[in-house]
């Protein structure tokens, strides 16, 4: 930090109430210039995210929001795919205890133990809402994209081993193609380390493709990050009898081909009327953001 000595040596005054506009906003120039090129290691959360294509949020919500969401999941059909639009089976609600079974509940290995829930379902409940509509996660995103952004993809995935399962392909570094520019928001619903589900980012791959360095970004539940996923990542595999719970909310610029891949057949948007309770949609920022995945007609 600089002192008021400093200011006084820079810029002559320390009186903002005596100054014009004008004169206040060239000496802030001056204040905010000399900070910058003298303390140029110390970055904002929005250069971090824009120089490592990867930021730590911290807690995004509580451990009874997050148990919540995991009791209404219970009710709500379960799919043997990383997204639902790509599963083959699918079975009735299951309870988070009952995780490990869902191997031999869908006669299906070769997924990779990965199993997820329809994003019709979760844009239902209020927690996954509170989160898609957060002002601090949307000023973030709106700001790394340069433009208003749109929901295109919701989703809740676990991952479990019970010792039967597959390799799957998101266990290997990959680029997701999603948009021009995009931003996932990841929440961890279980504590995760390094070493069981964690997500590994390398570190400024989203404008290189020369870069070594590698971060975990394992997290404790409710905690969160955000990622560009054209930068190179993966999952950590799940340990034997264990499982990993994740929900992603991905931000992008318009109705990008994989939002029209995965909703095909038209059938994720949802009926206004189930969600207004909860979200504004009269506002126009909301209406915006949640205009692919919300029937207004």
């Amino acid at each position: 930090m600089i002192d008021h000595k400093k200011v006084l040596e820079l810029v002559g005054t320390e009186n903002i109430g005596g100054l014009s506009l004008h004169d206040k906003n060239h000496k802030y120039q001056v204040v905010k210039s000399y900070i910058n090129y003298y303390k140029p290691f110390i970055n904002s959360p929005l250069k971090t995210l824009n120089n490592d294509g990867c930021l730590r949020l911290g807690k995004i919500i509580g451990c009874d929001d997050v148990d919540k969401i995991i009791d209404f999941l219970g009710n709500k059909r379960v799919y043997n795919s990383h997204v639902k639009e790509y599963s083959t089976k699918s079975i009735d609600g299951i309870e988070s205890s009952d995780f490990l079974s869902l191997p031999s509940k869908m006669k299906s290995i070769e997924n990779g133990g990965i199993y997820c829930w329809s994003m019709k379902d979760l844009l239902e409940n209020e927690q996954v809402l509170d989160i898609c509509k957060s002002q601090l996660i949307l000023n973030l995103v709106s700001s790394y994209l340069g433009c208003t952004q749109v929901i295109y993809s919701v989703n809740c995935m676990v991952n479990v081993n019970d010792g039967t399962i597959n390799d799957h392909g998101v266990q290997k570094f990959h680029r997701d193609n999603d948009d021009f520019k995009a931003l996932s928001c990841f929440i961890y619903l279980k504590d995760v380390d390094g070493y069981d589900g964690s997500h590994v980012y390398k570190v400024g791959s989203h404008v290189s493709d020369s870069c070594n360095d590698e971060v975990s970004l394992q997290g404790k539940k409710g905690h969160g990050f955000v990622t560009d996923s054209f930068g190179l990542h993966k999952g950590i595999p799940v340990k034997k009898g264990d499982y990993r719970m994740l929900l992603w909310i991905r931000y992008g610029m318009y109705d990008n081909h994989i939002y029209r891949e995965v909703d095909r057949n038209n059938l994720l948007k949802i009926d206004k009327d189930k969600i207004s309770s909860m979200v504004d949609l009269e506002d126009p920022l909301y209406k915006y953001v949640f205009g692919l995945v919300c029937n207004y007609e």
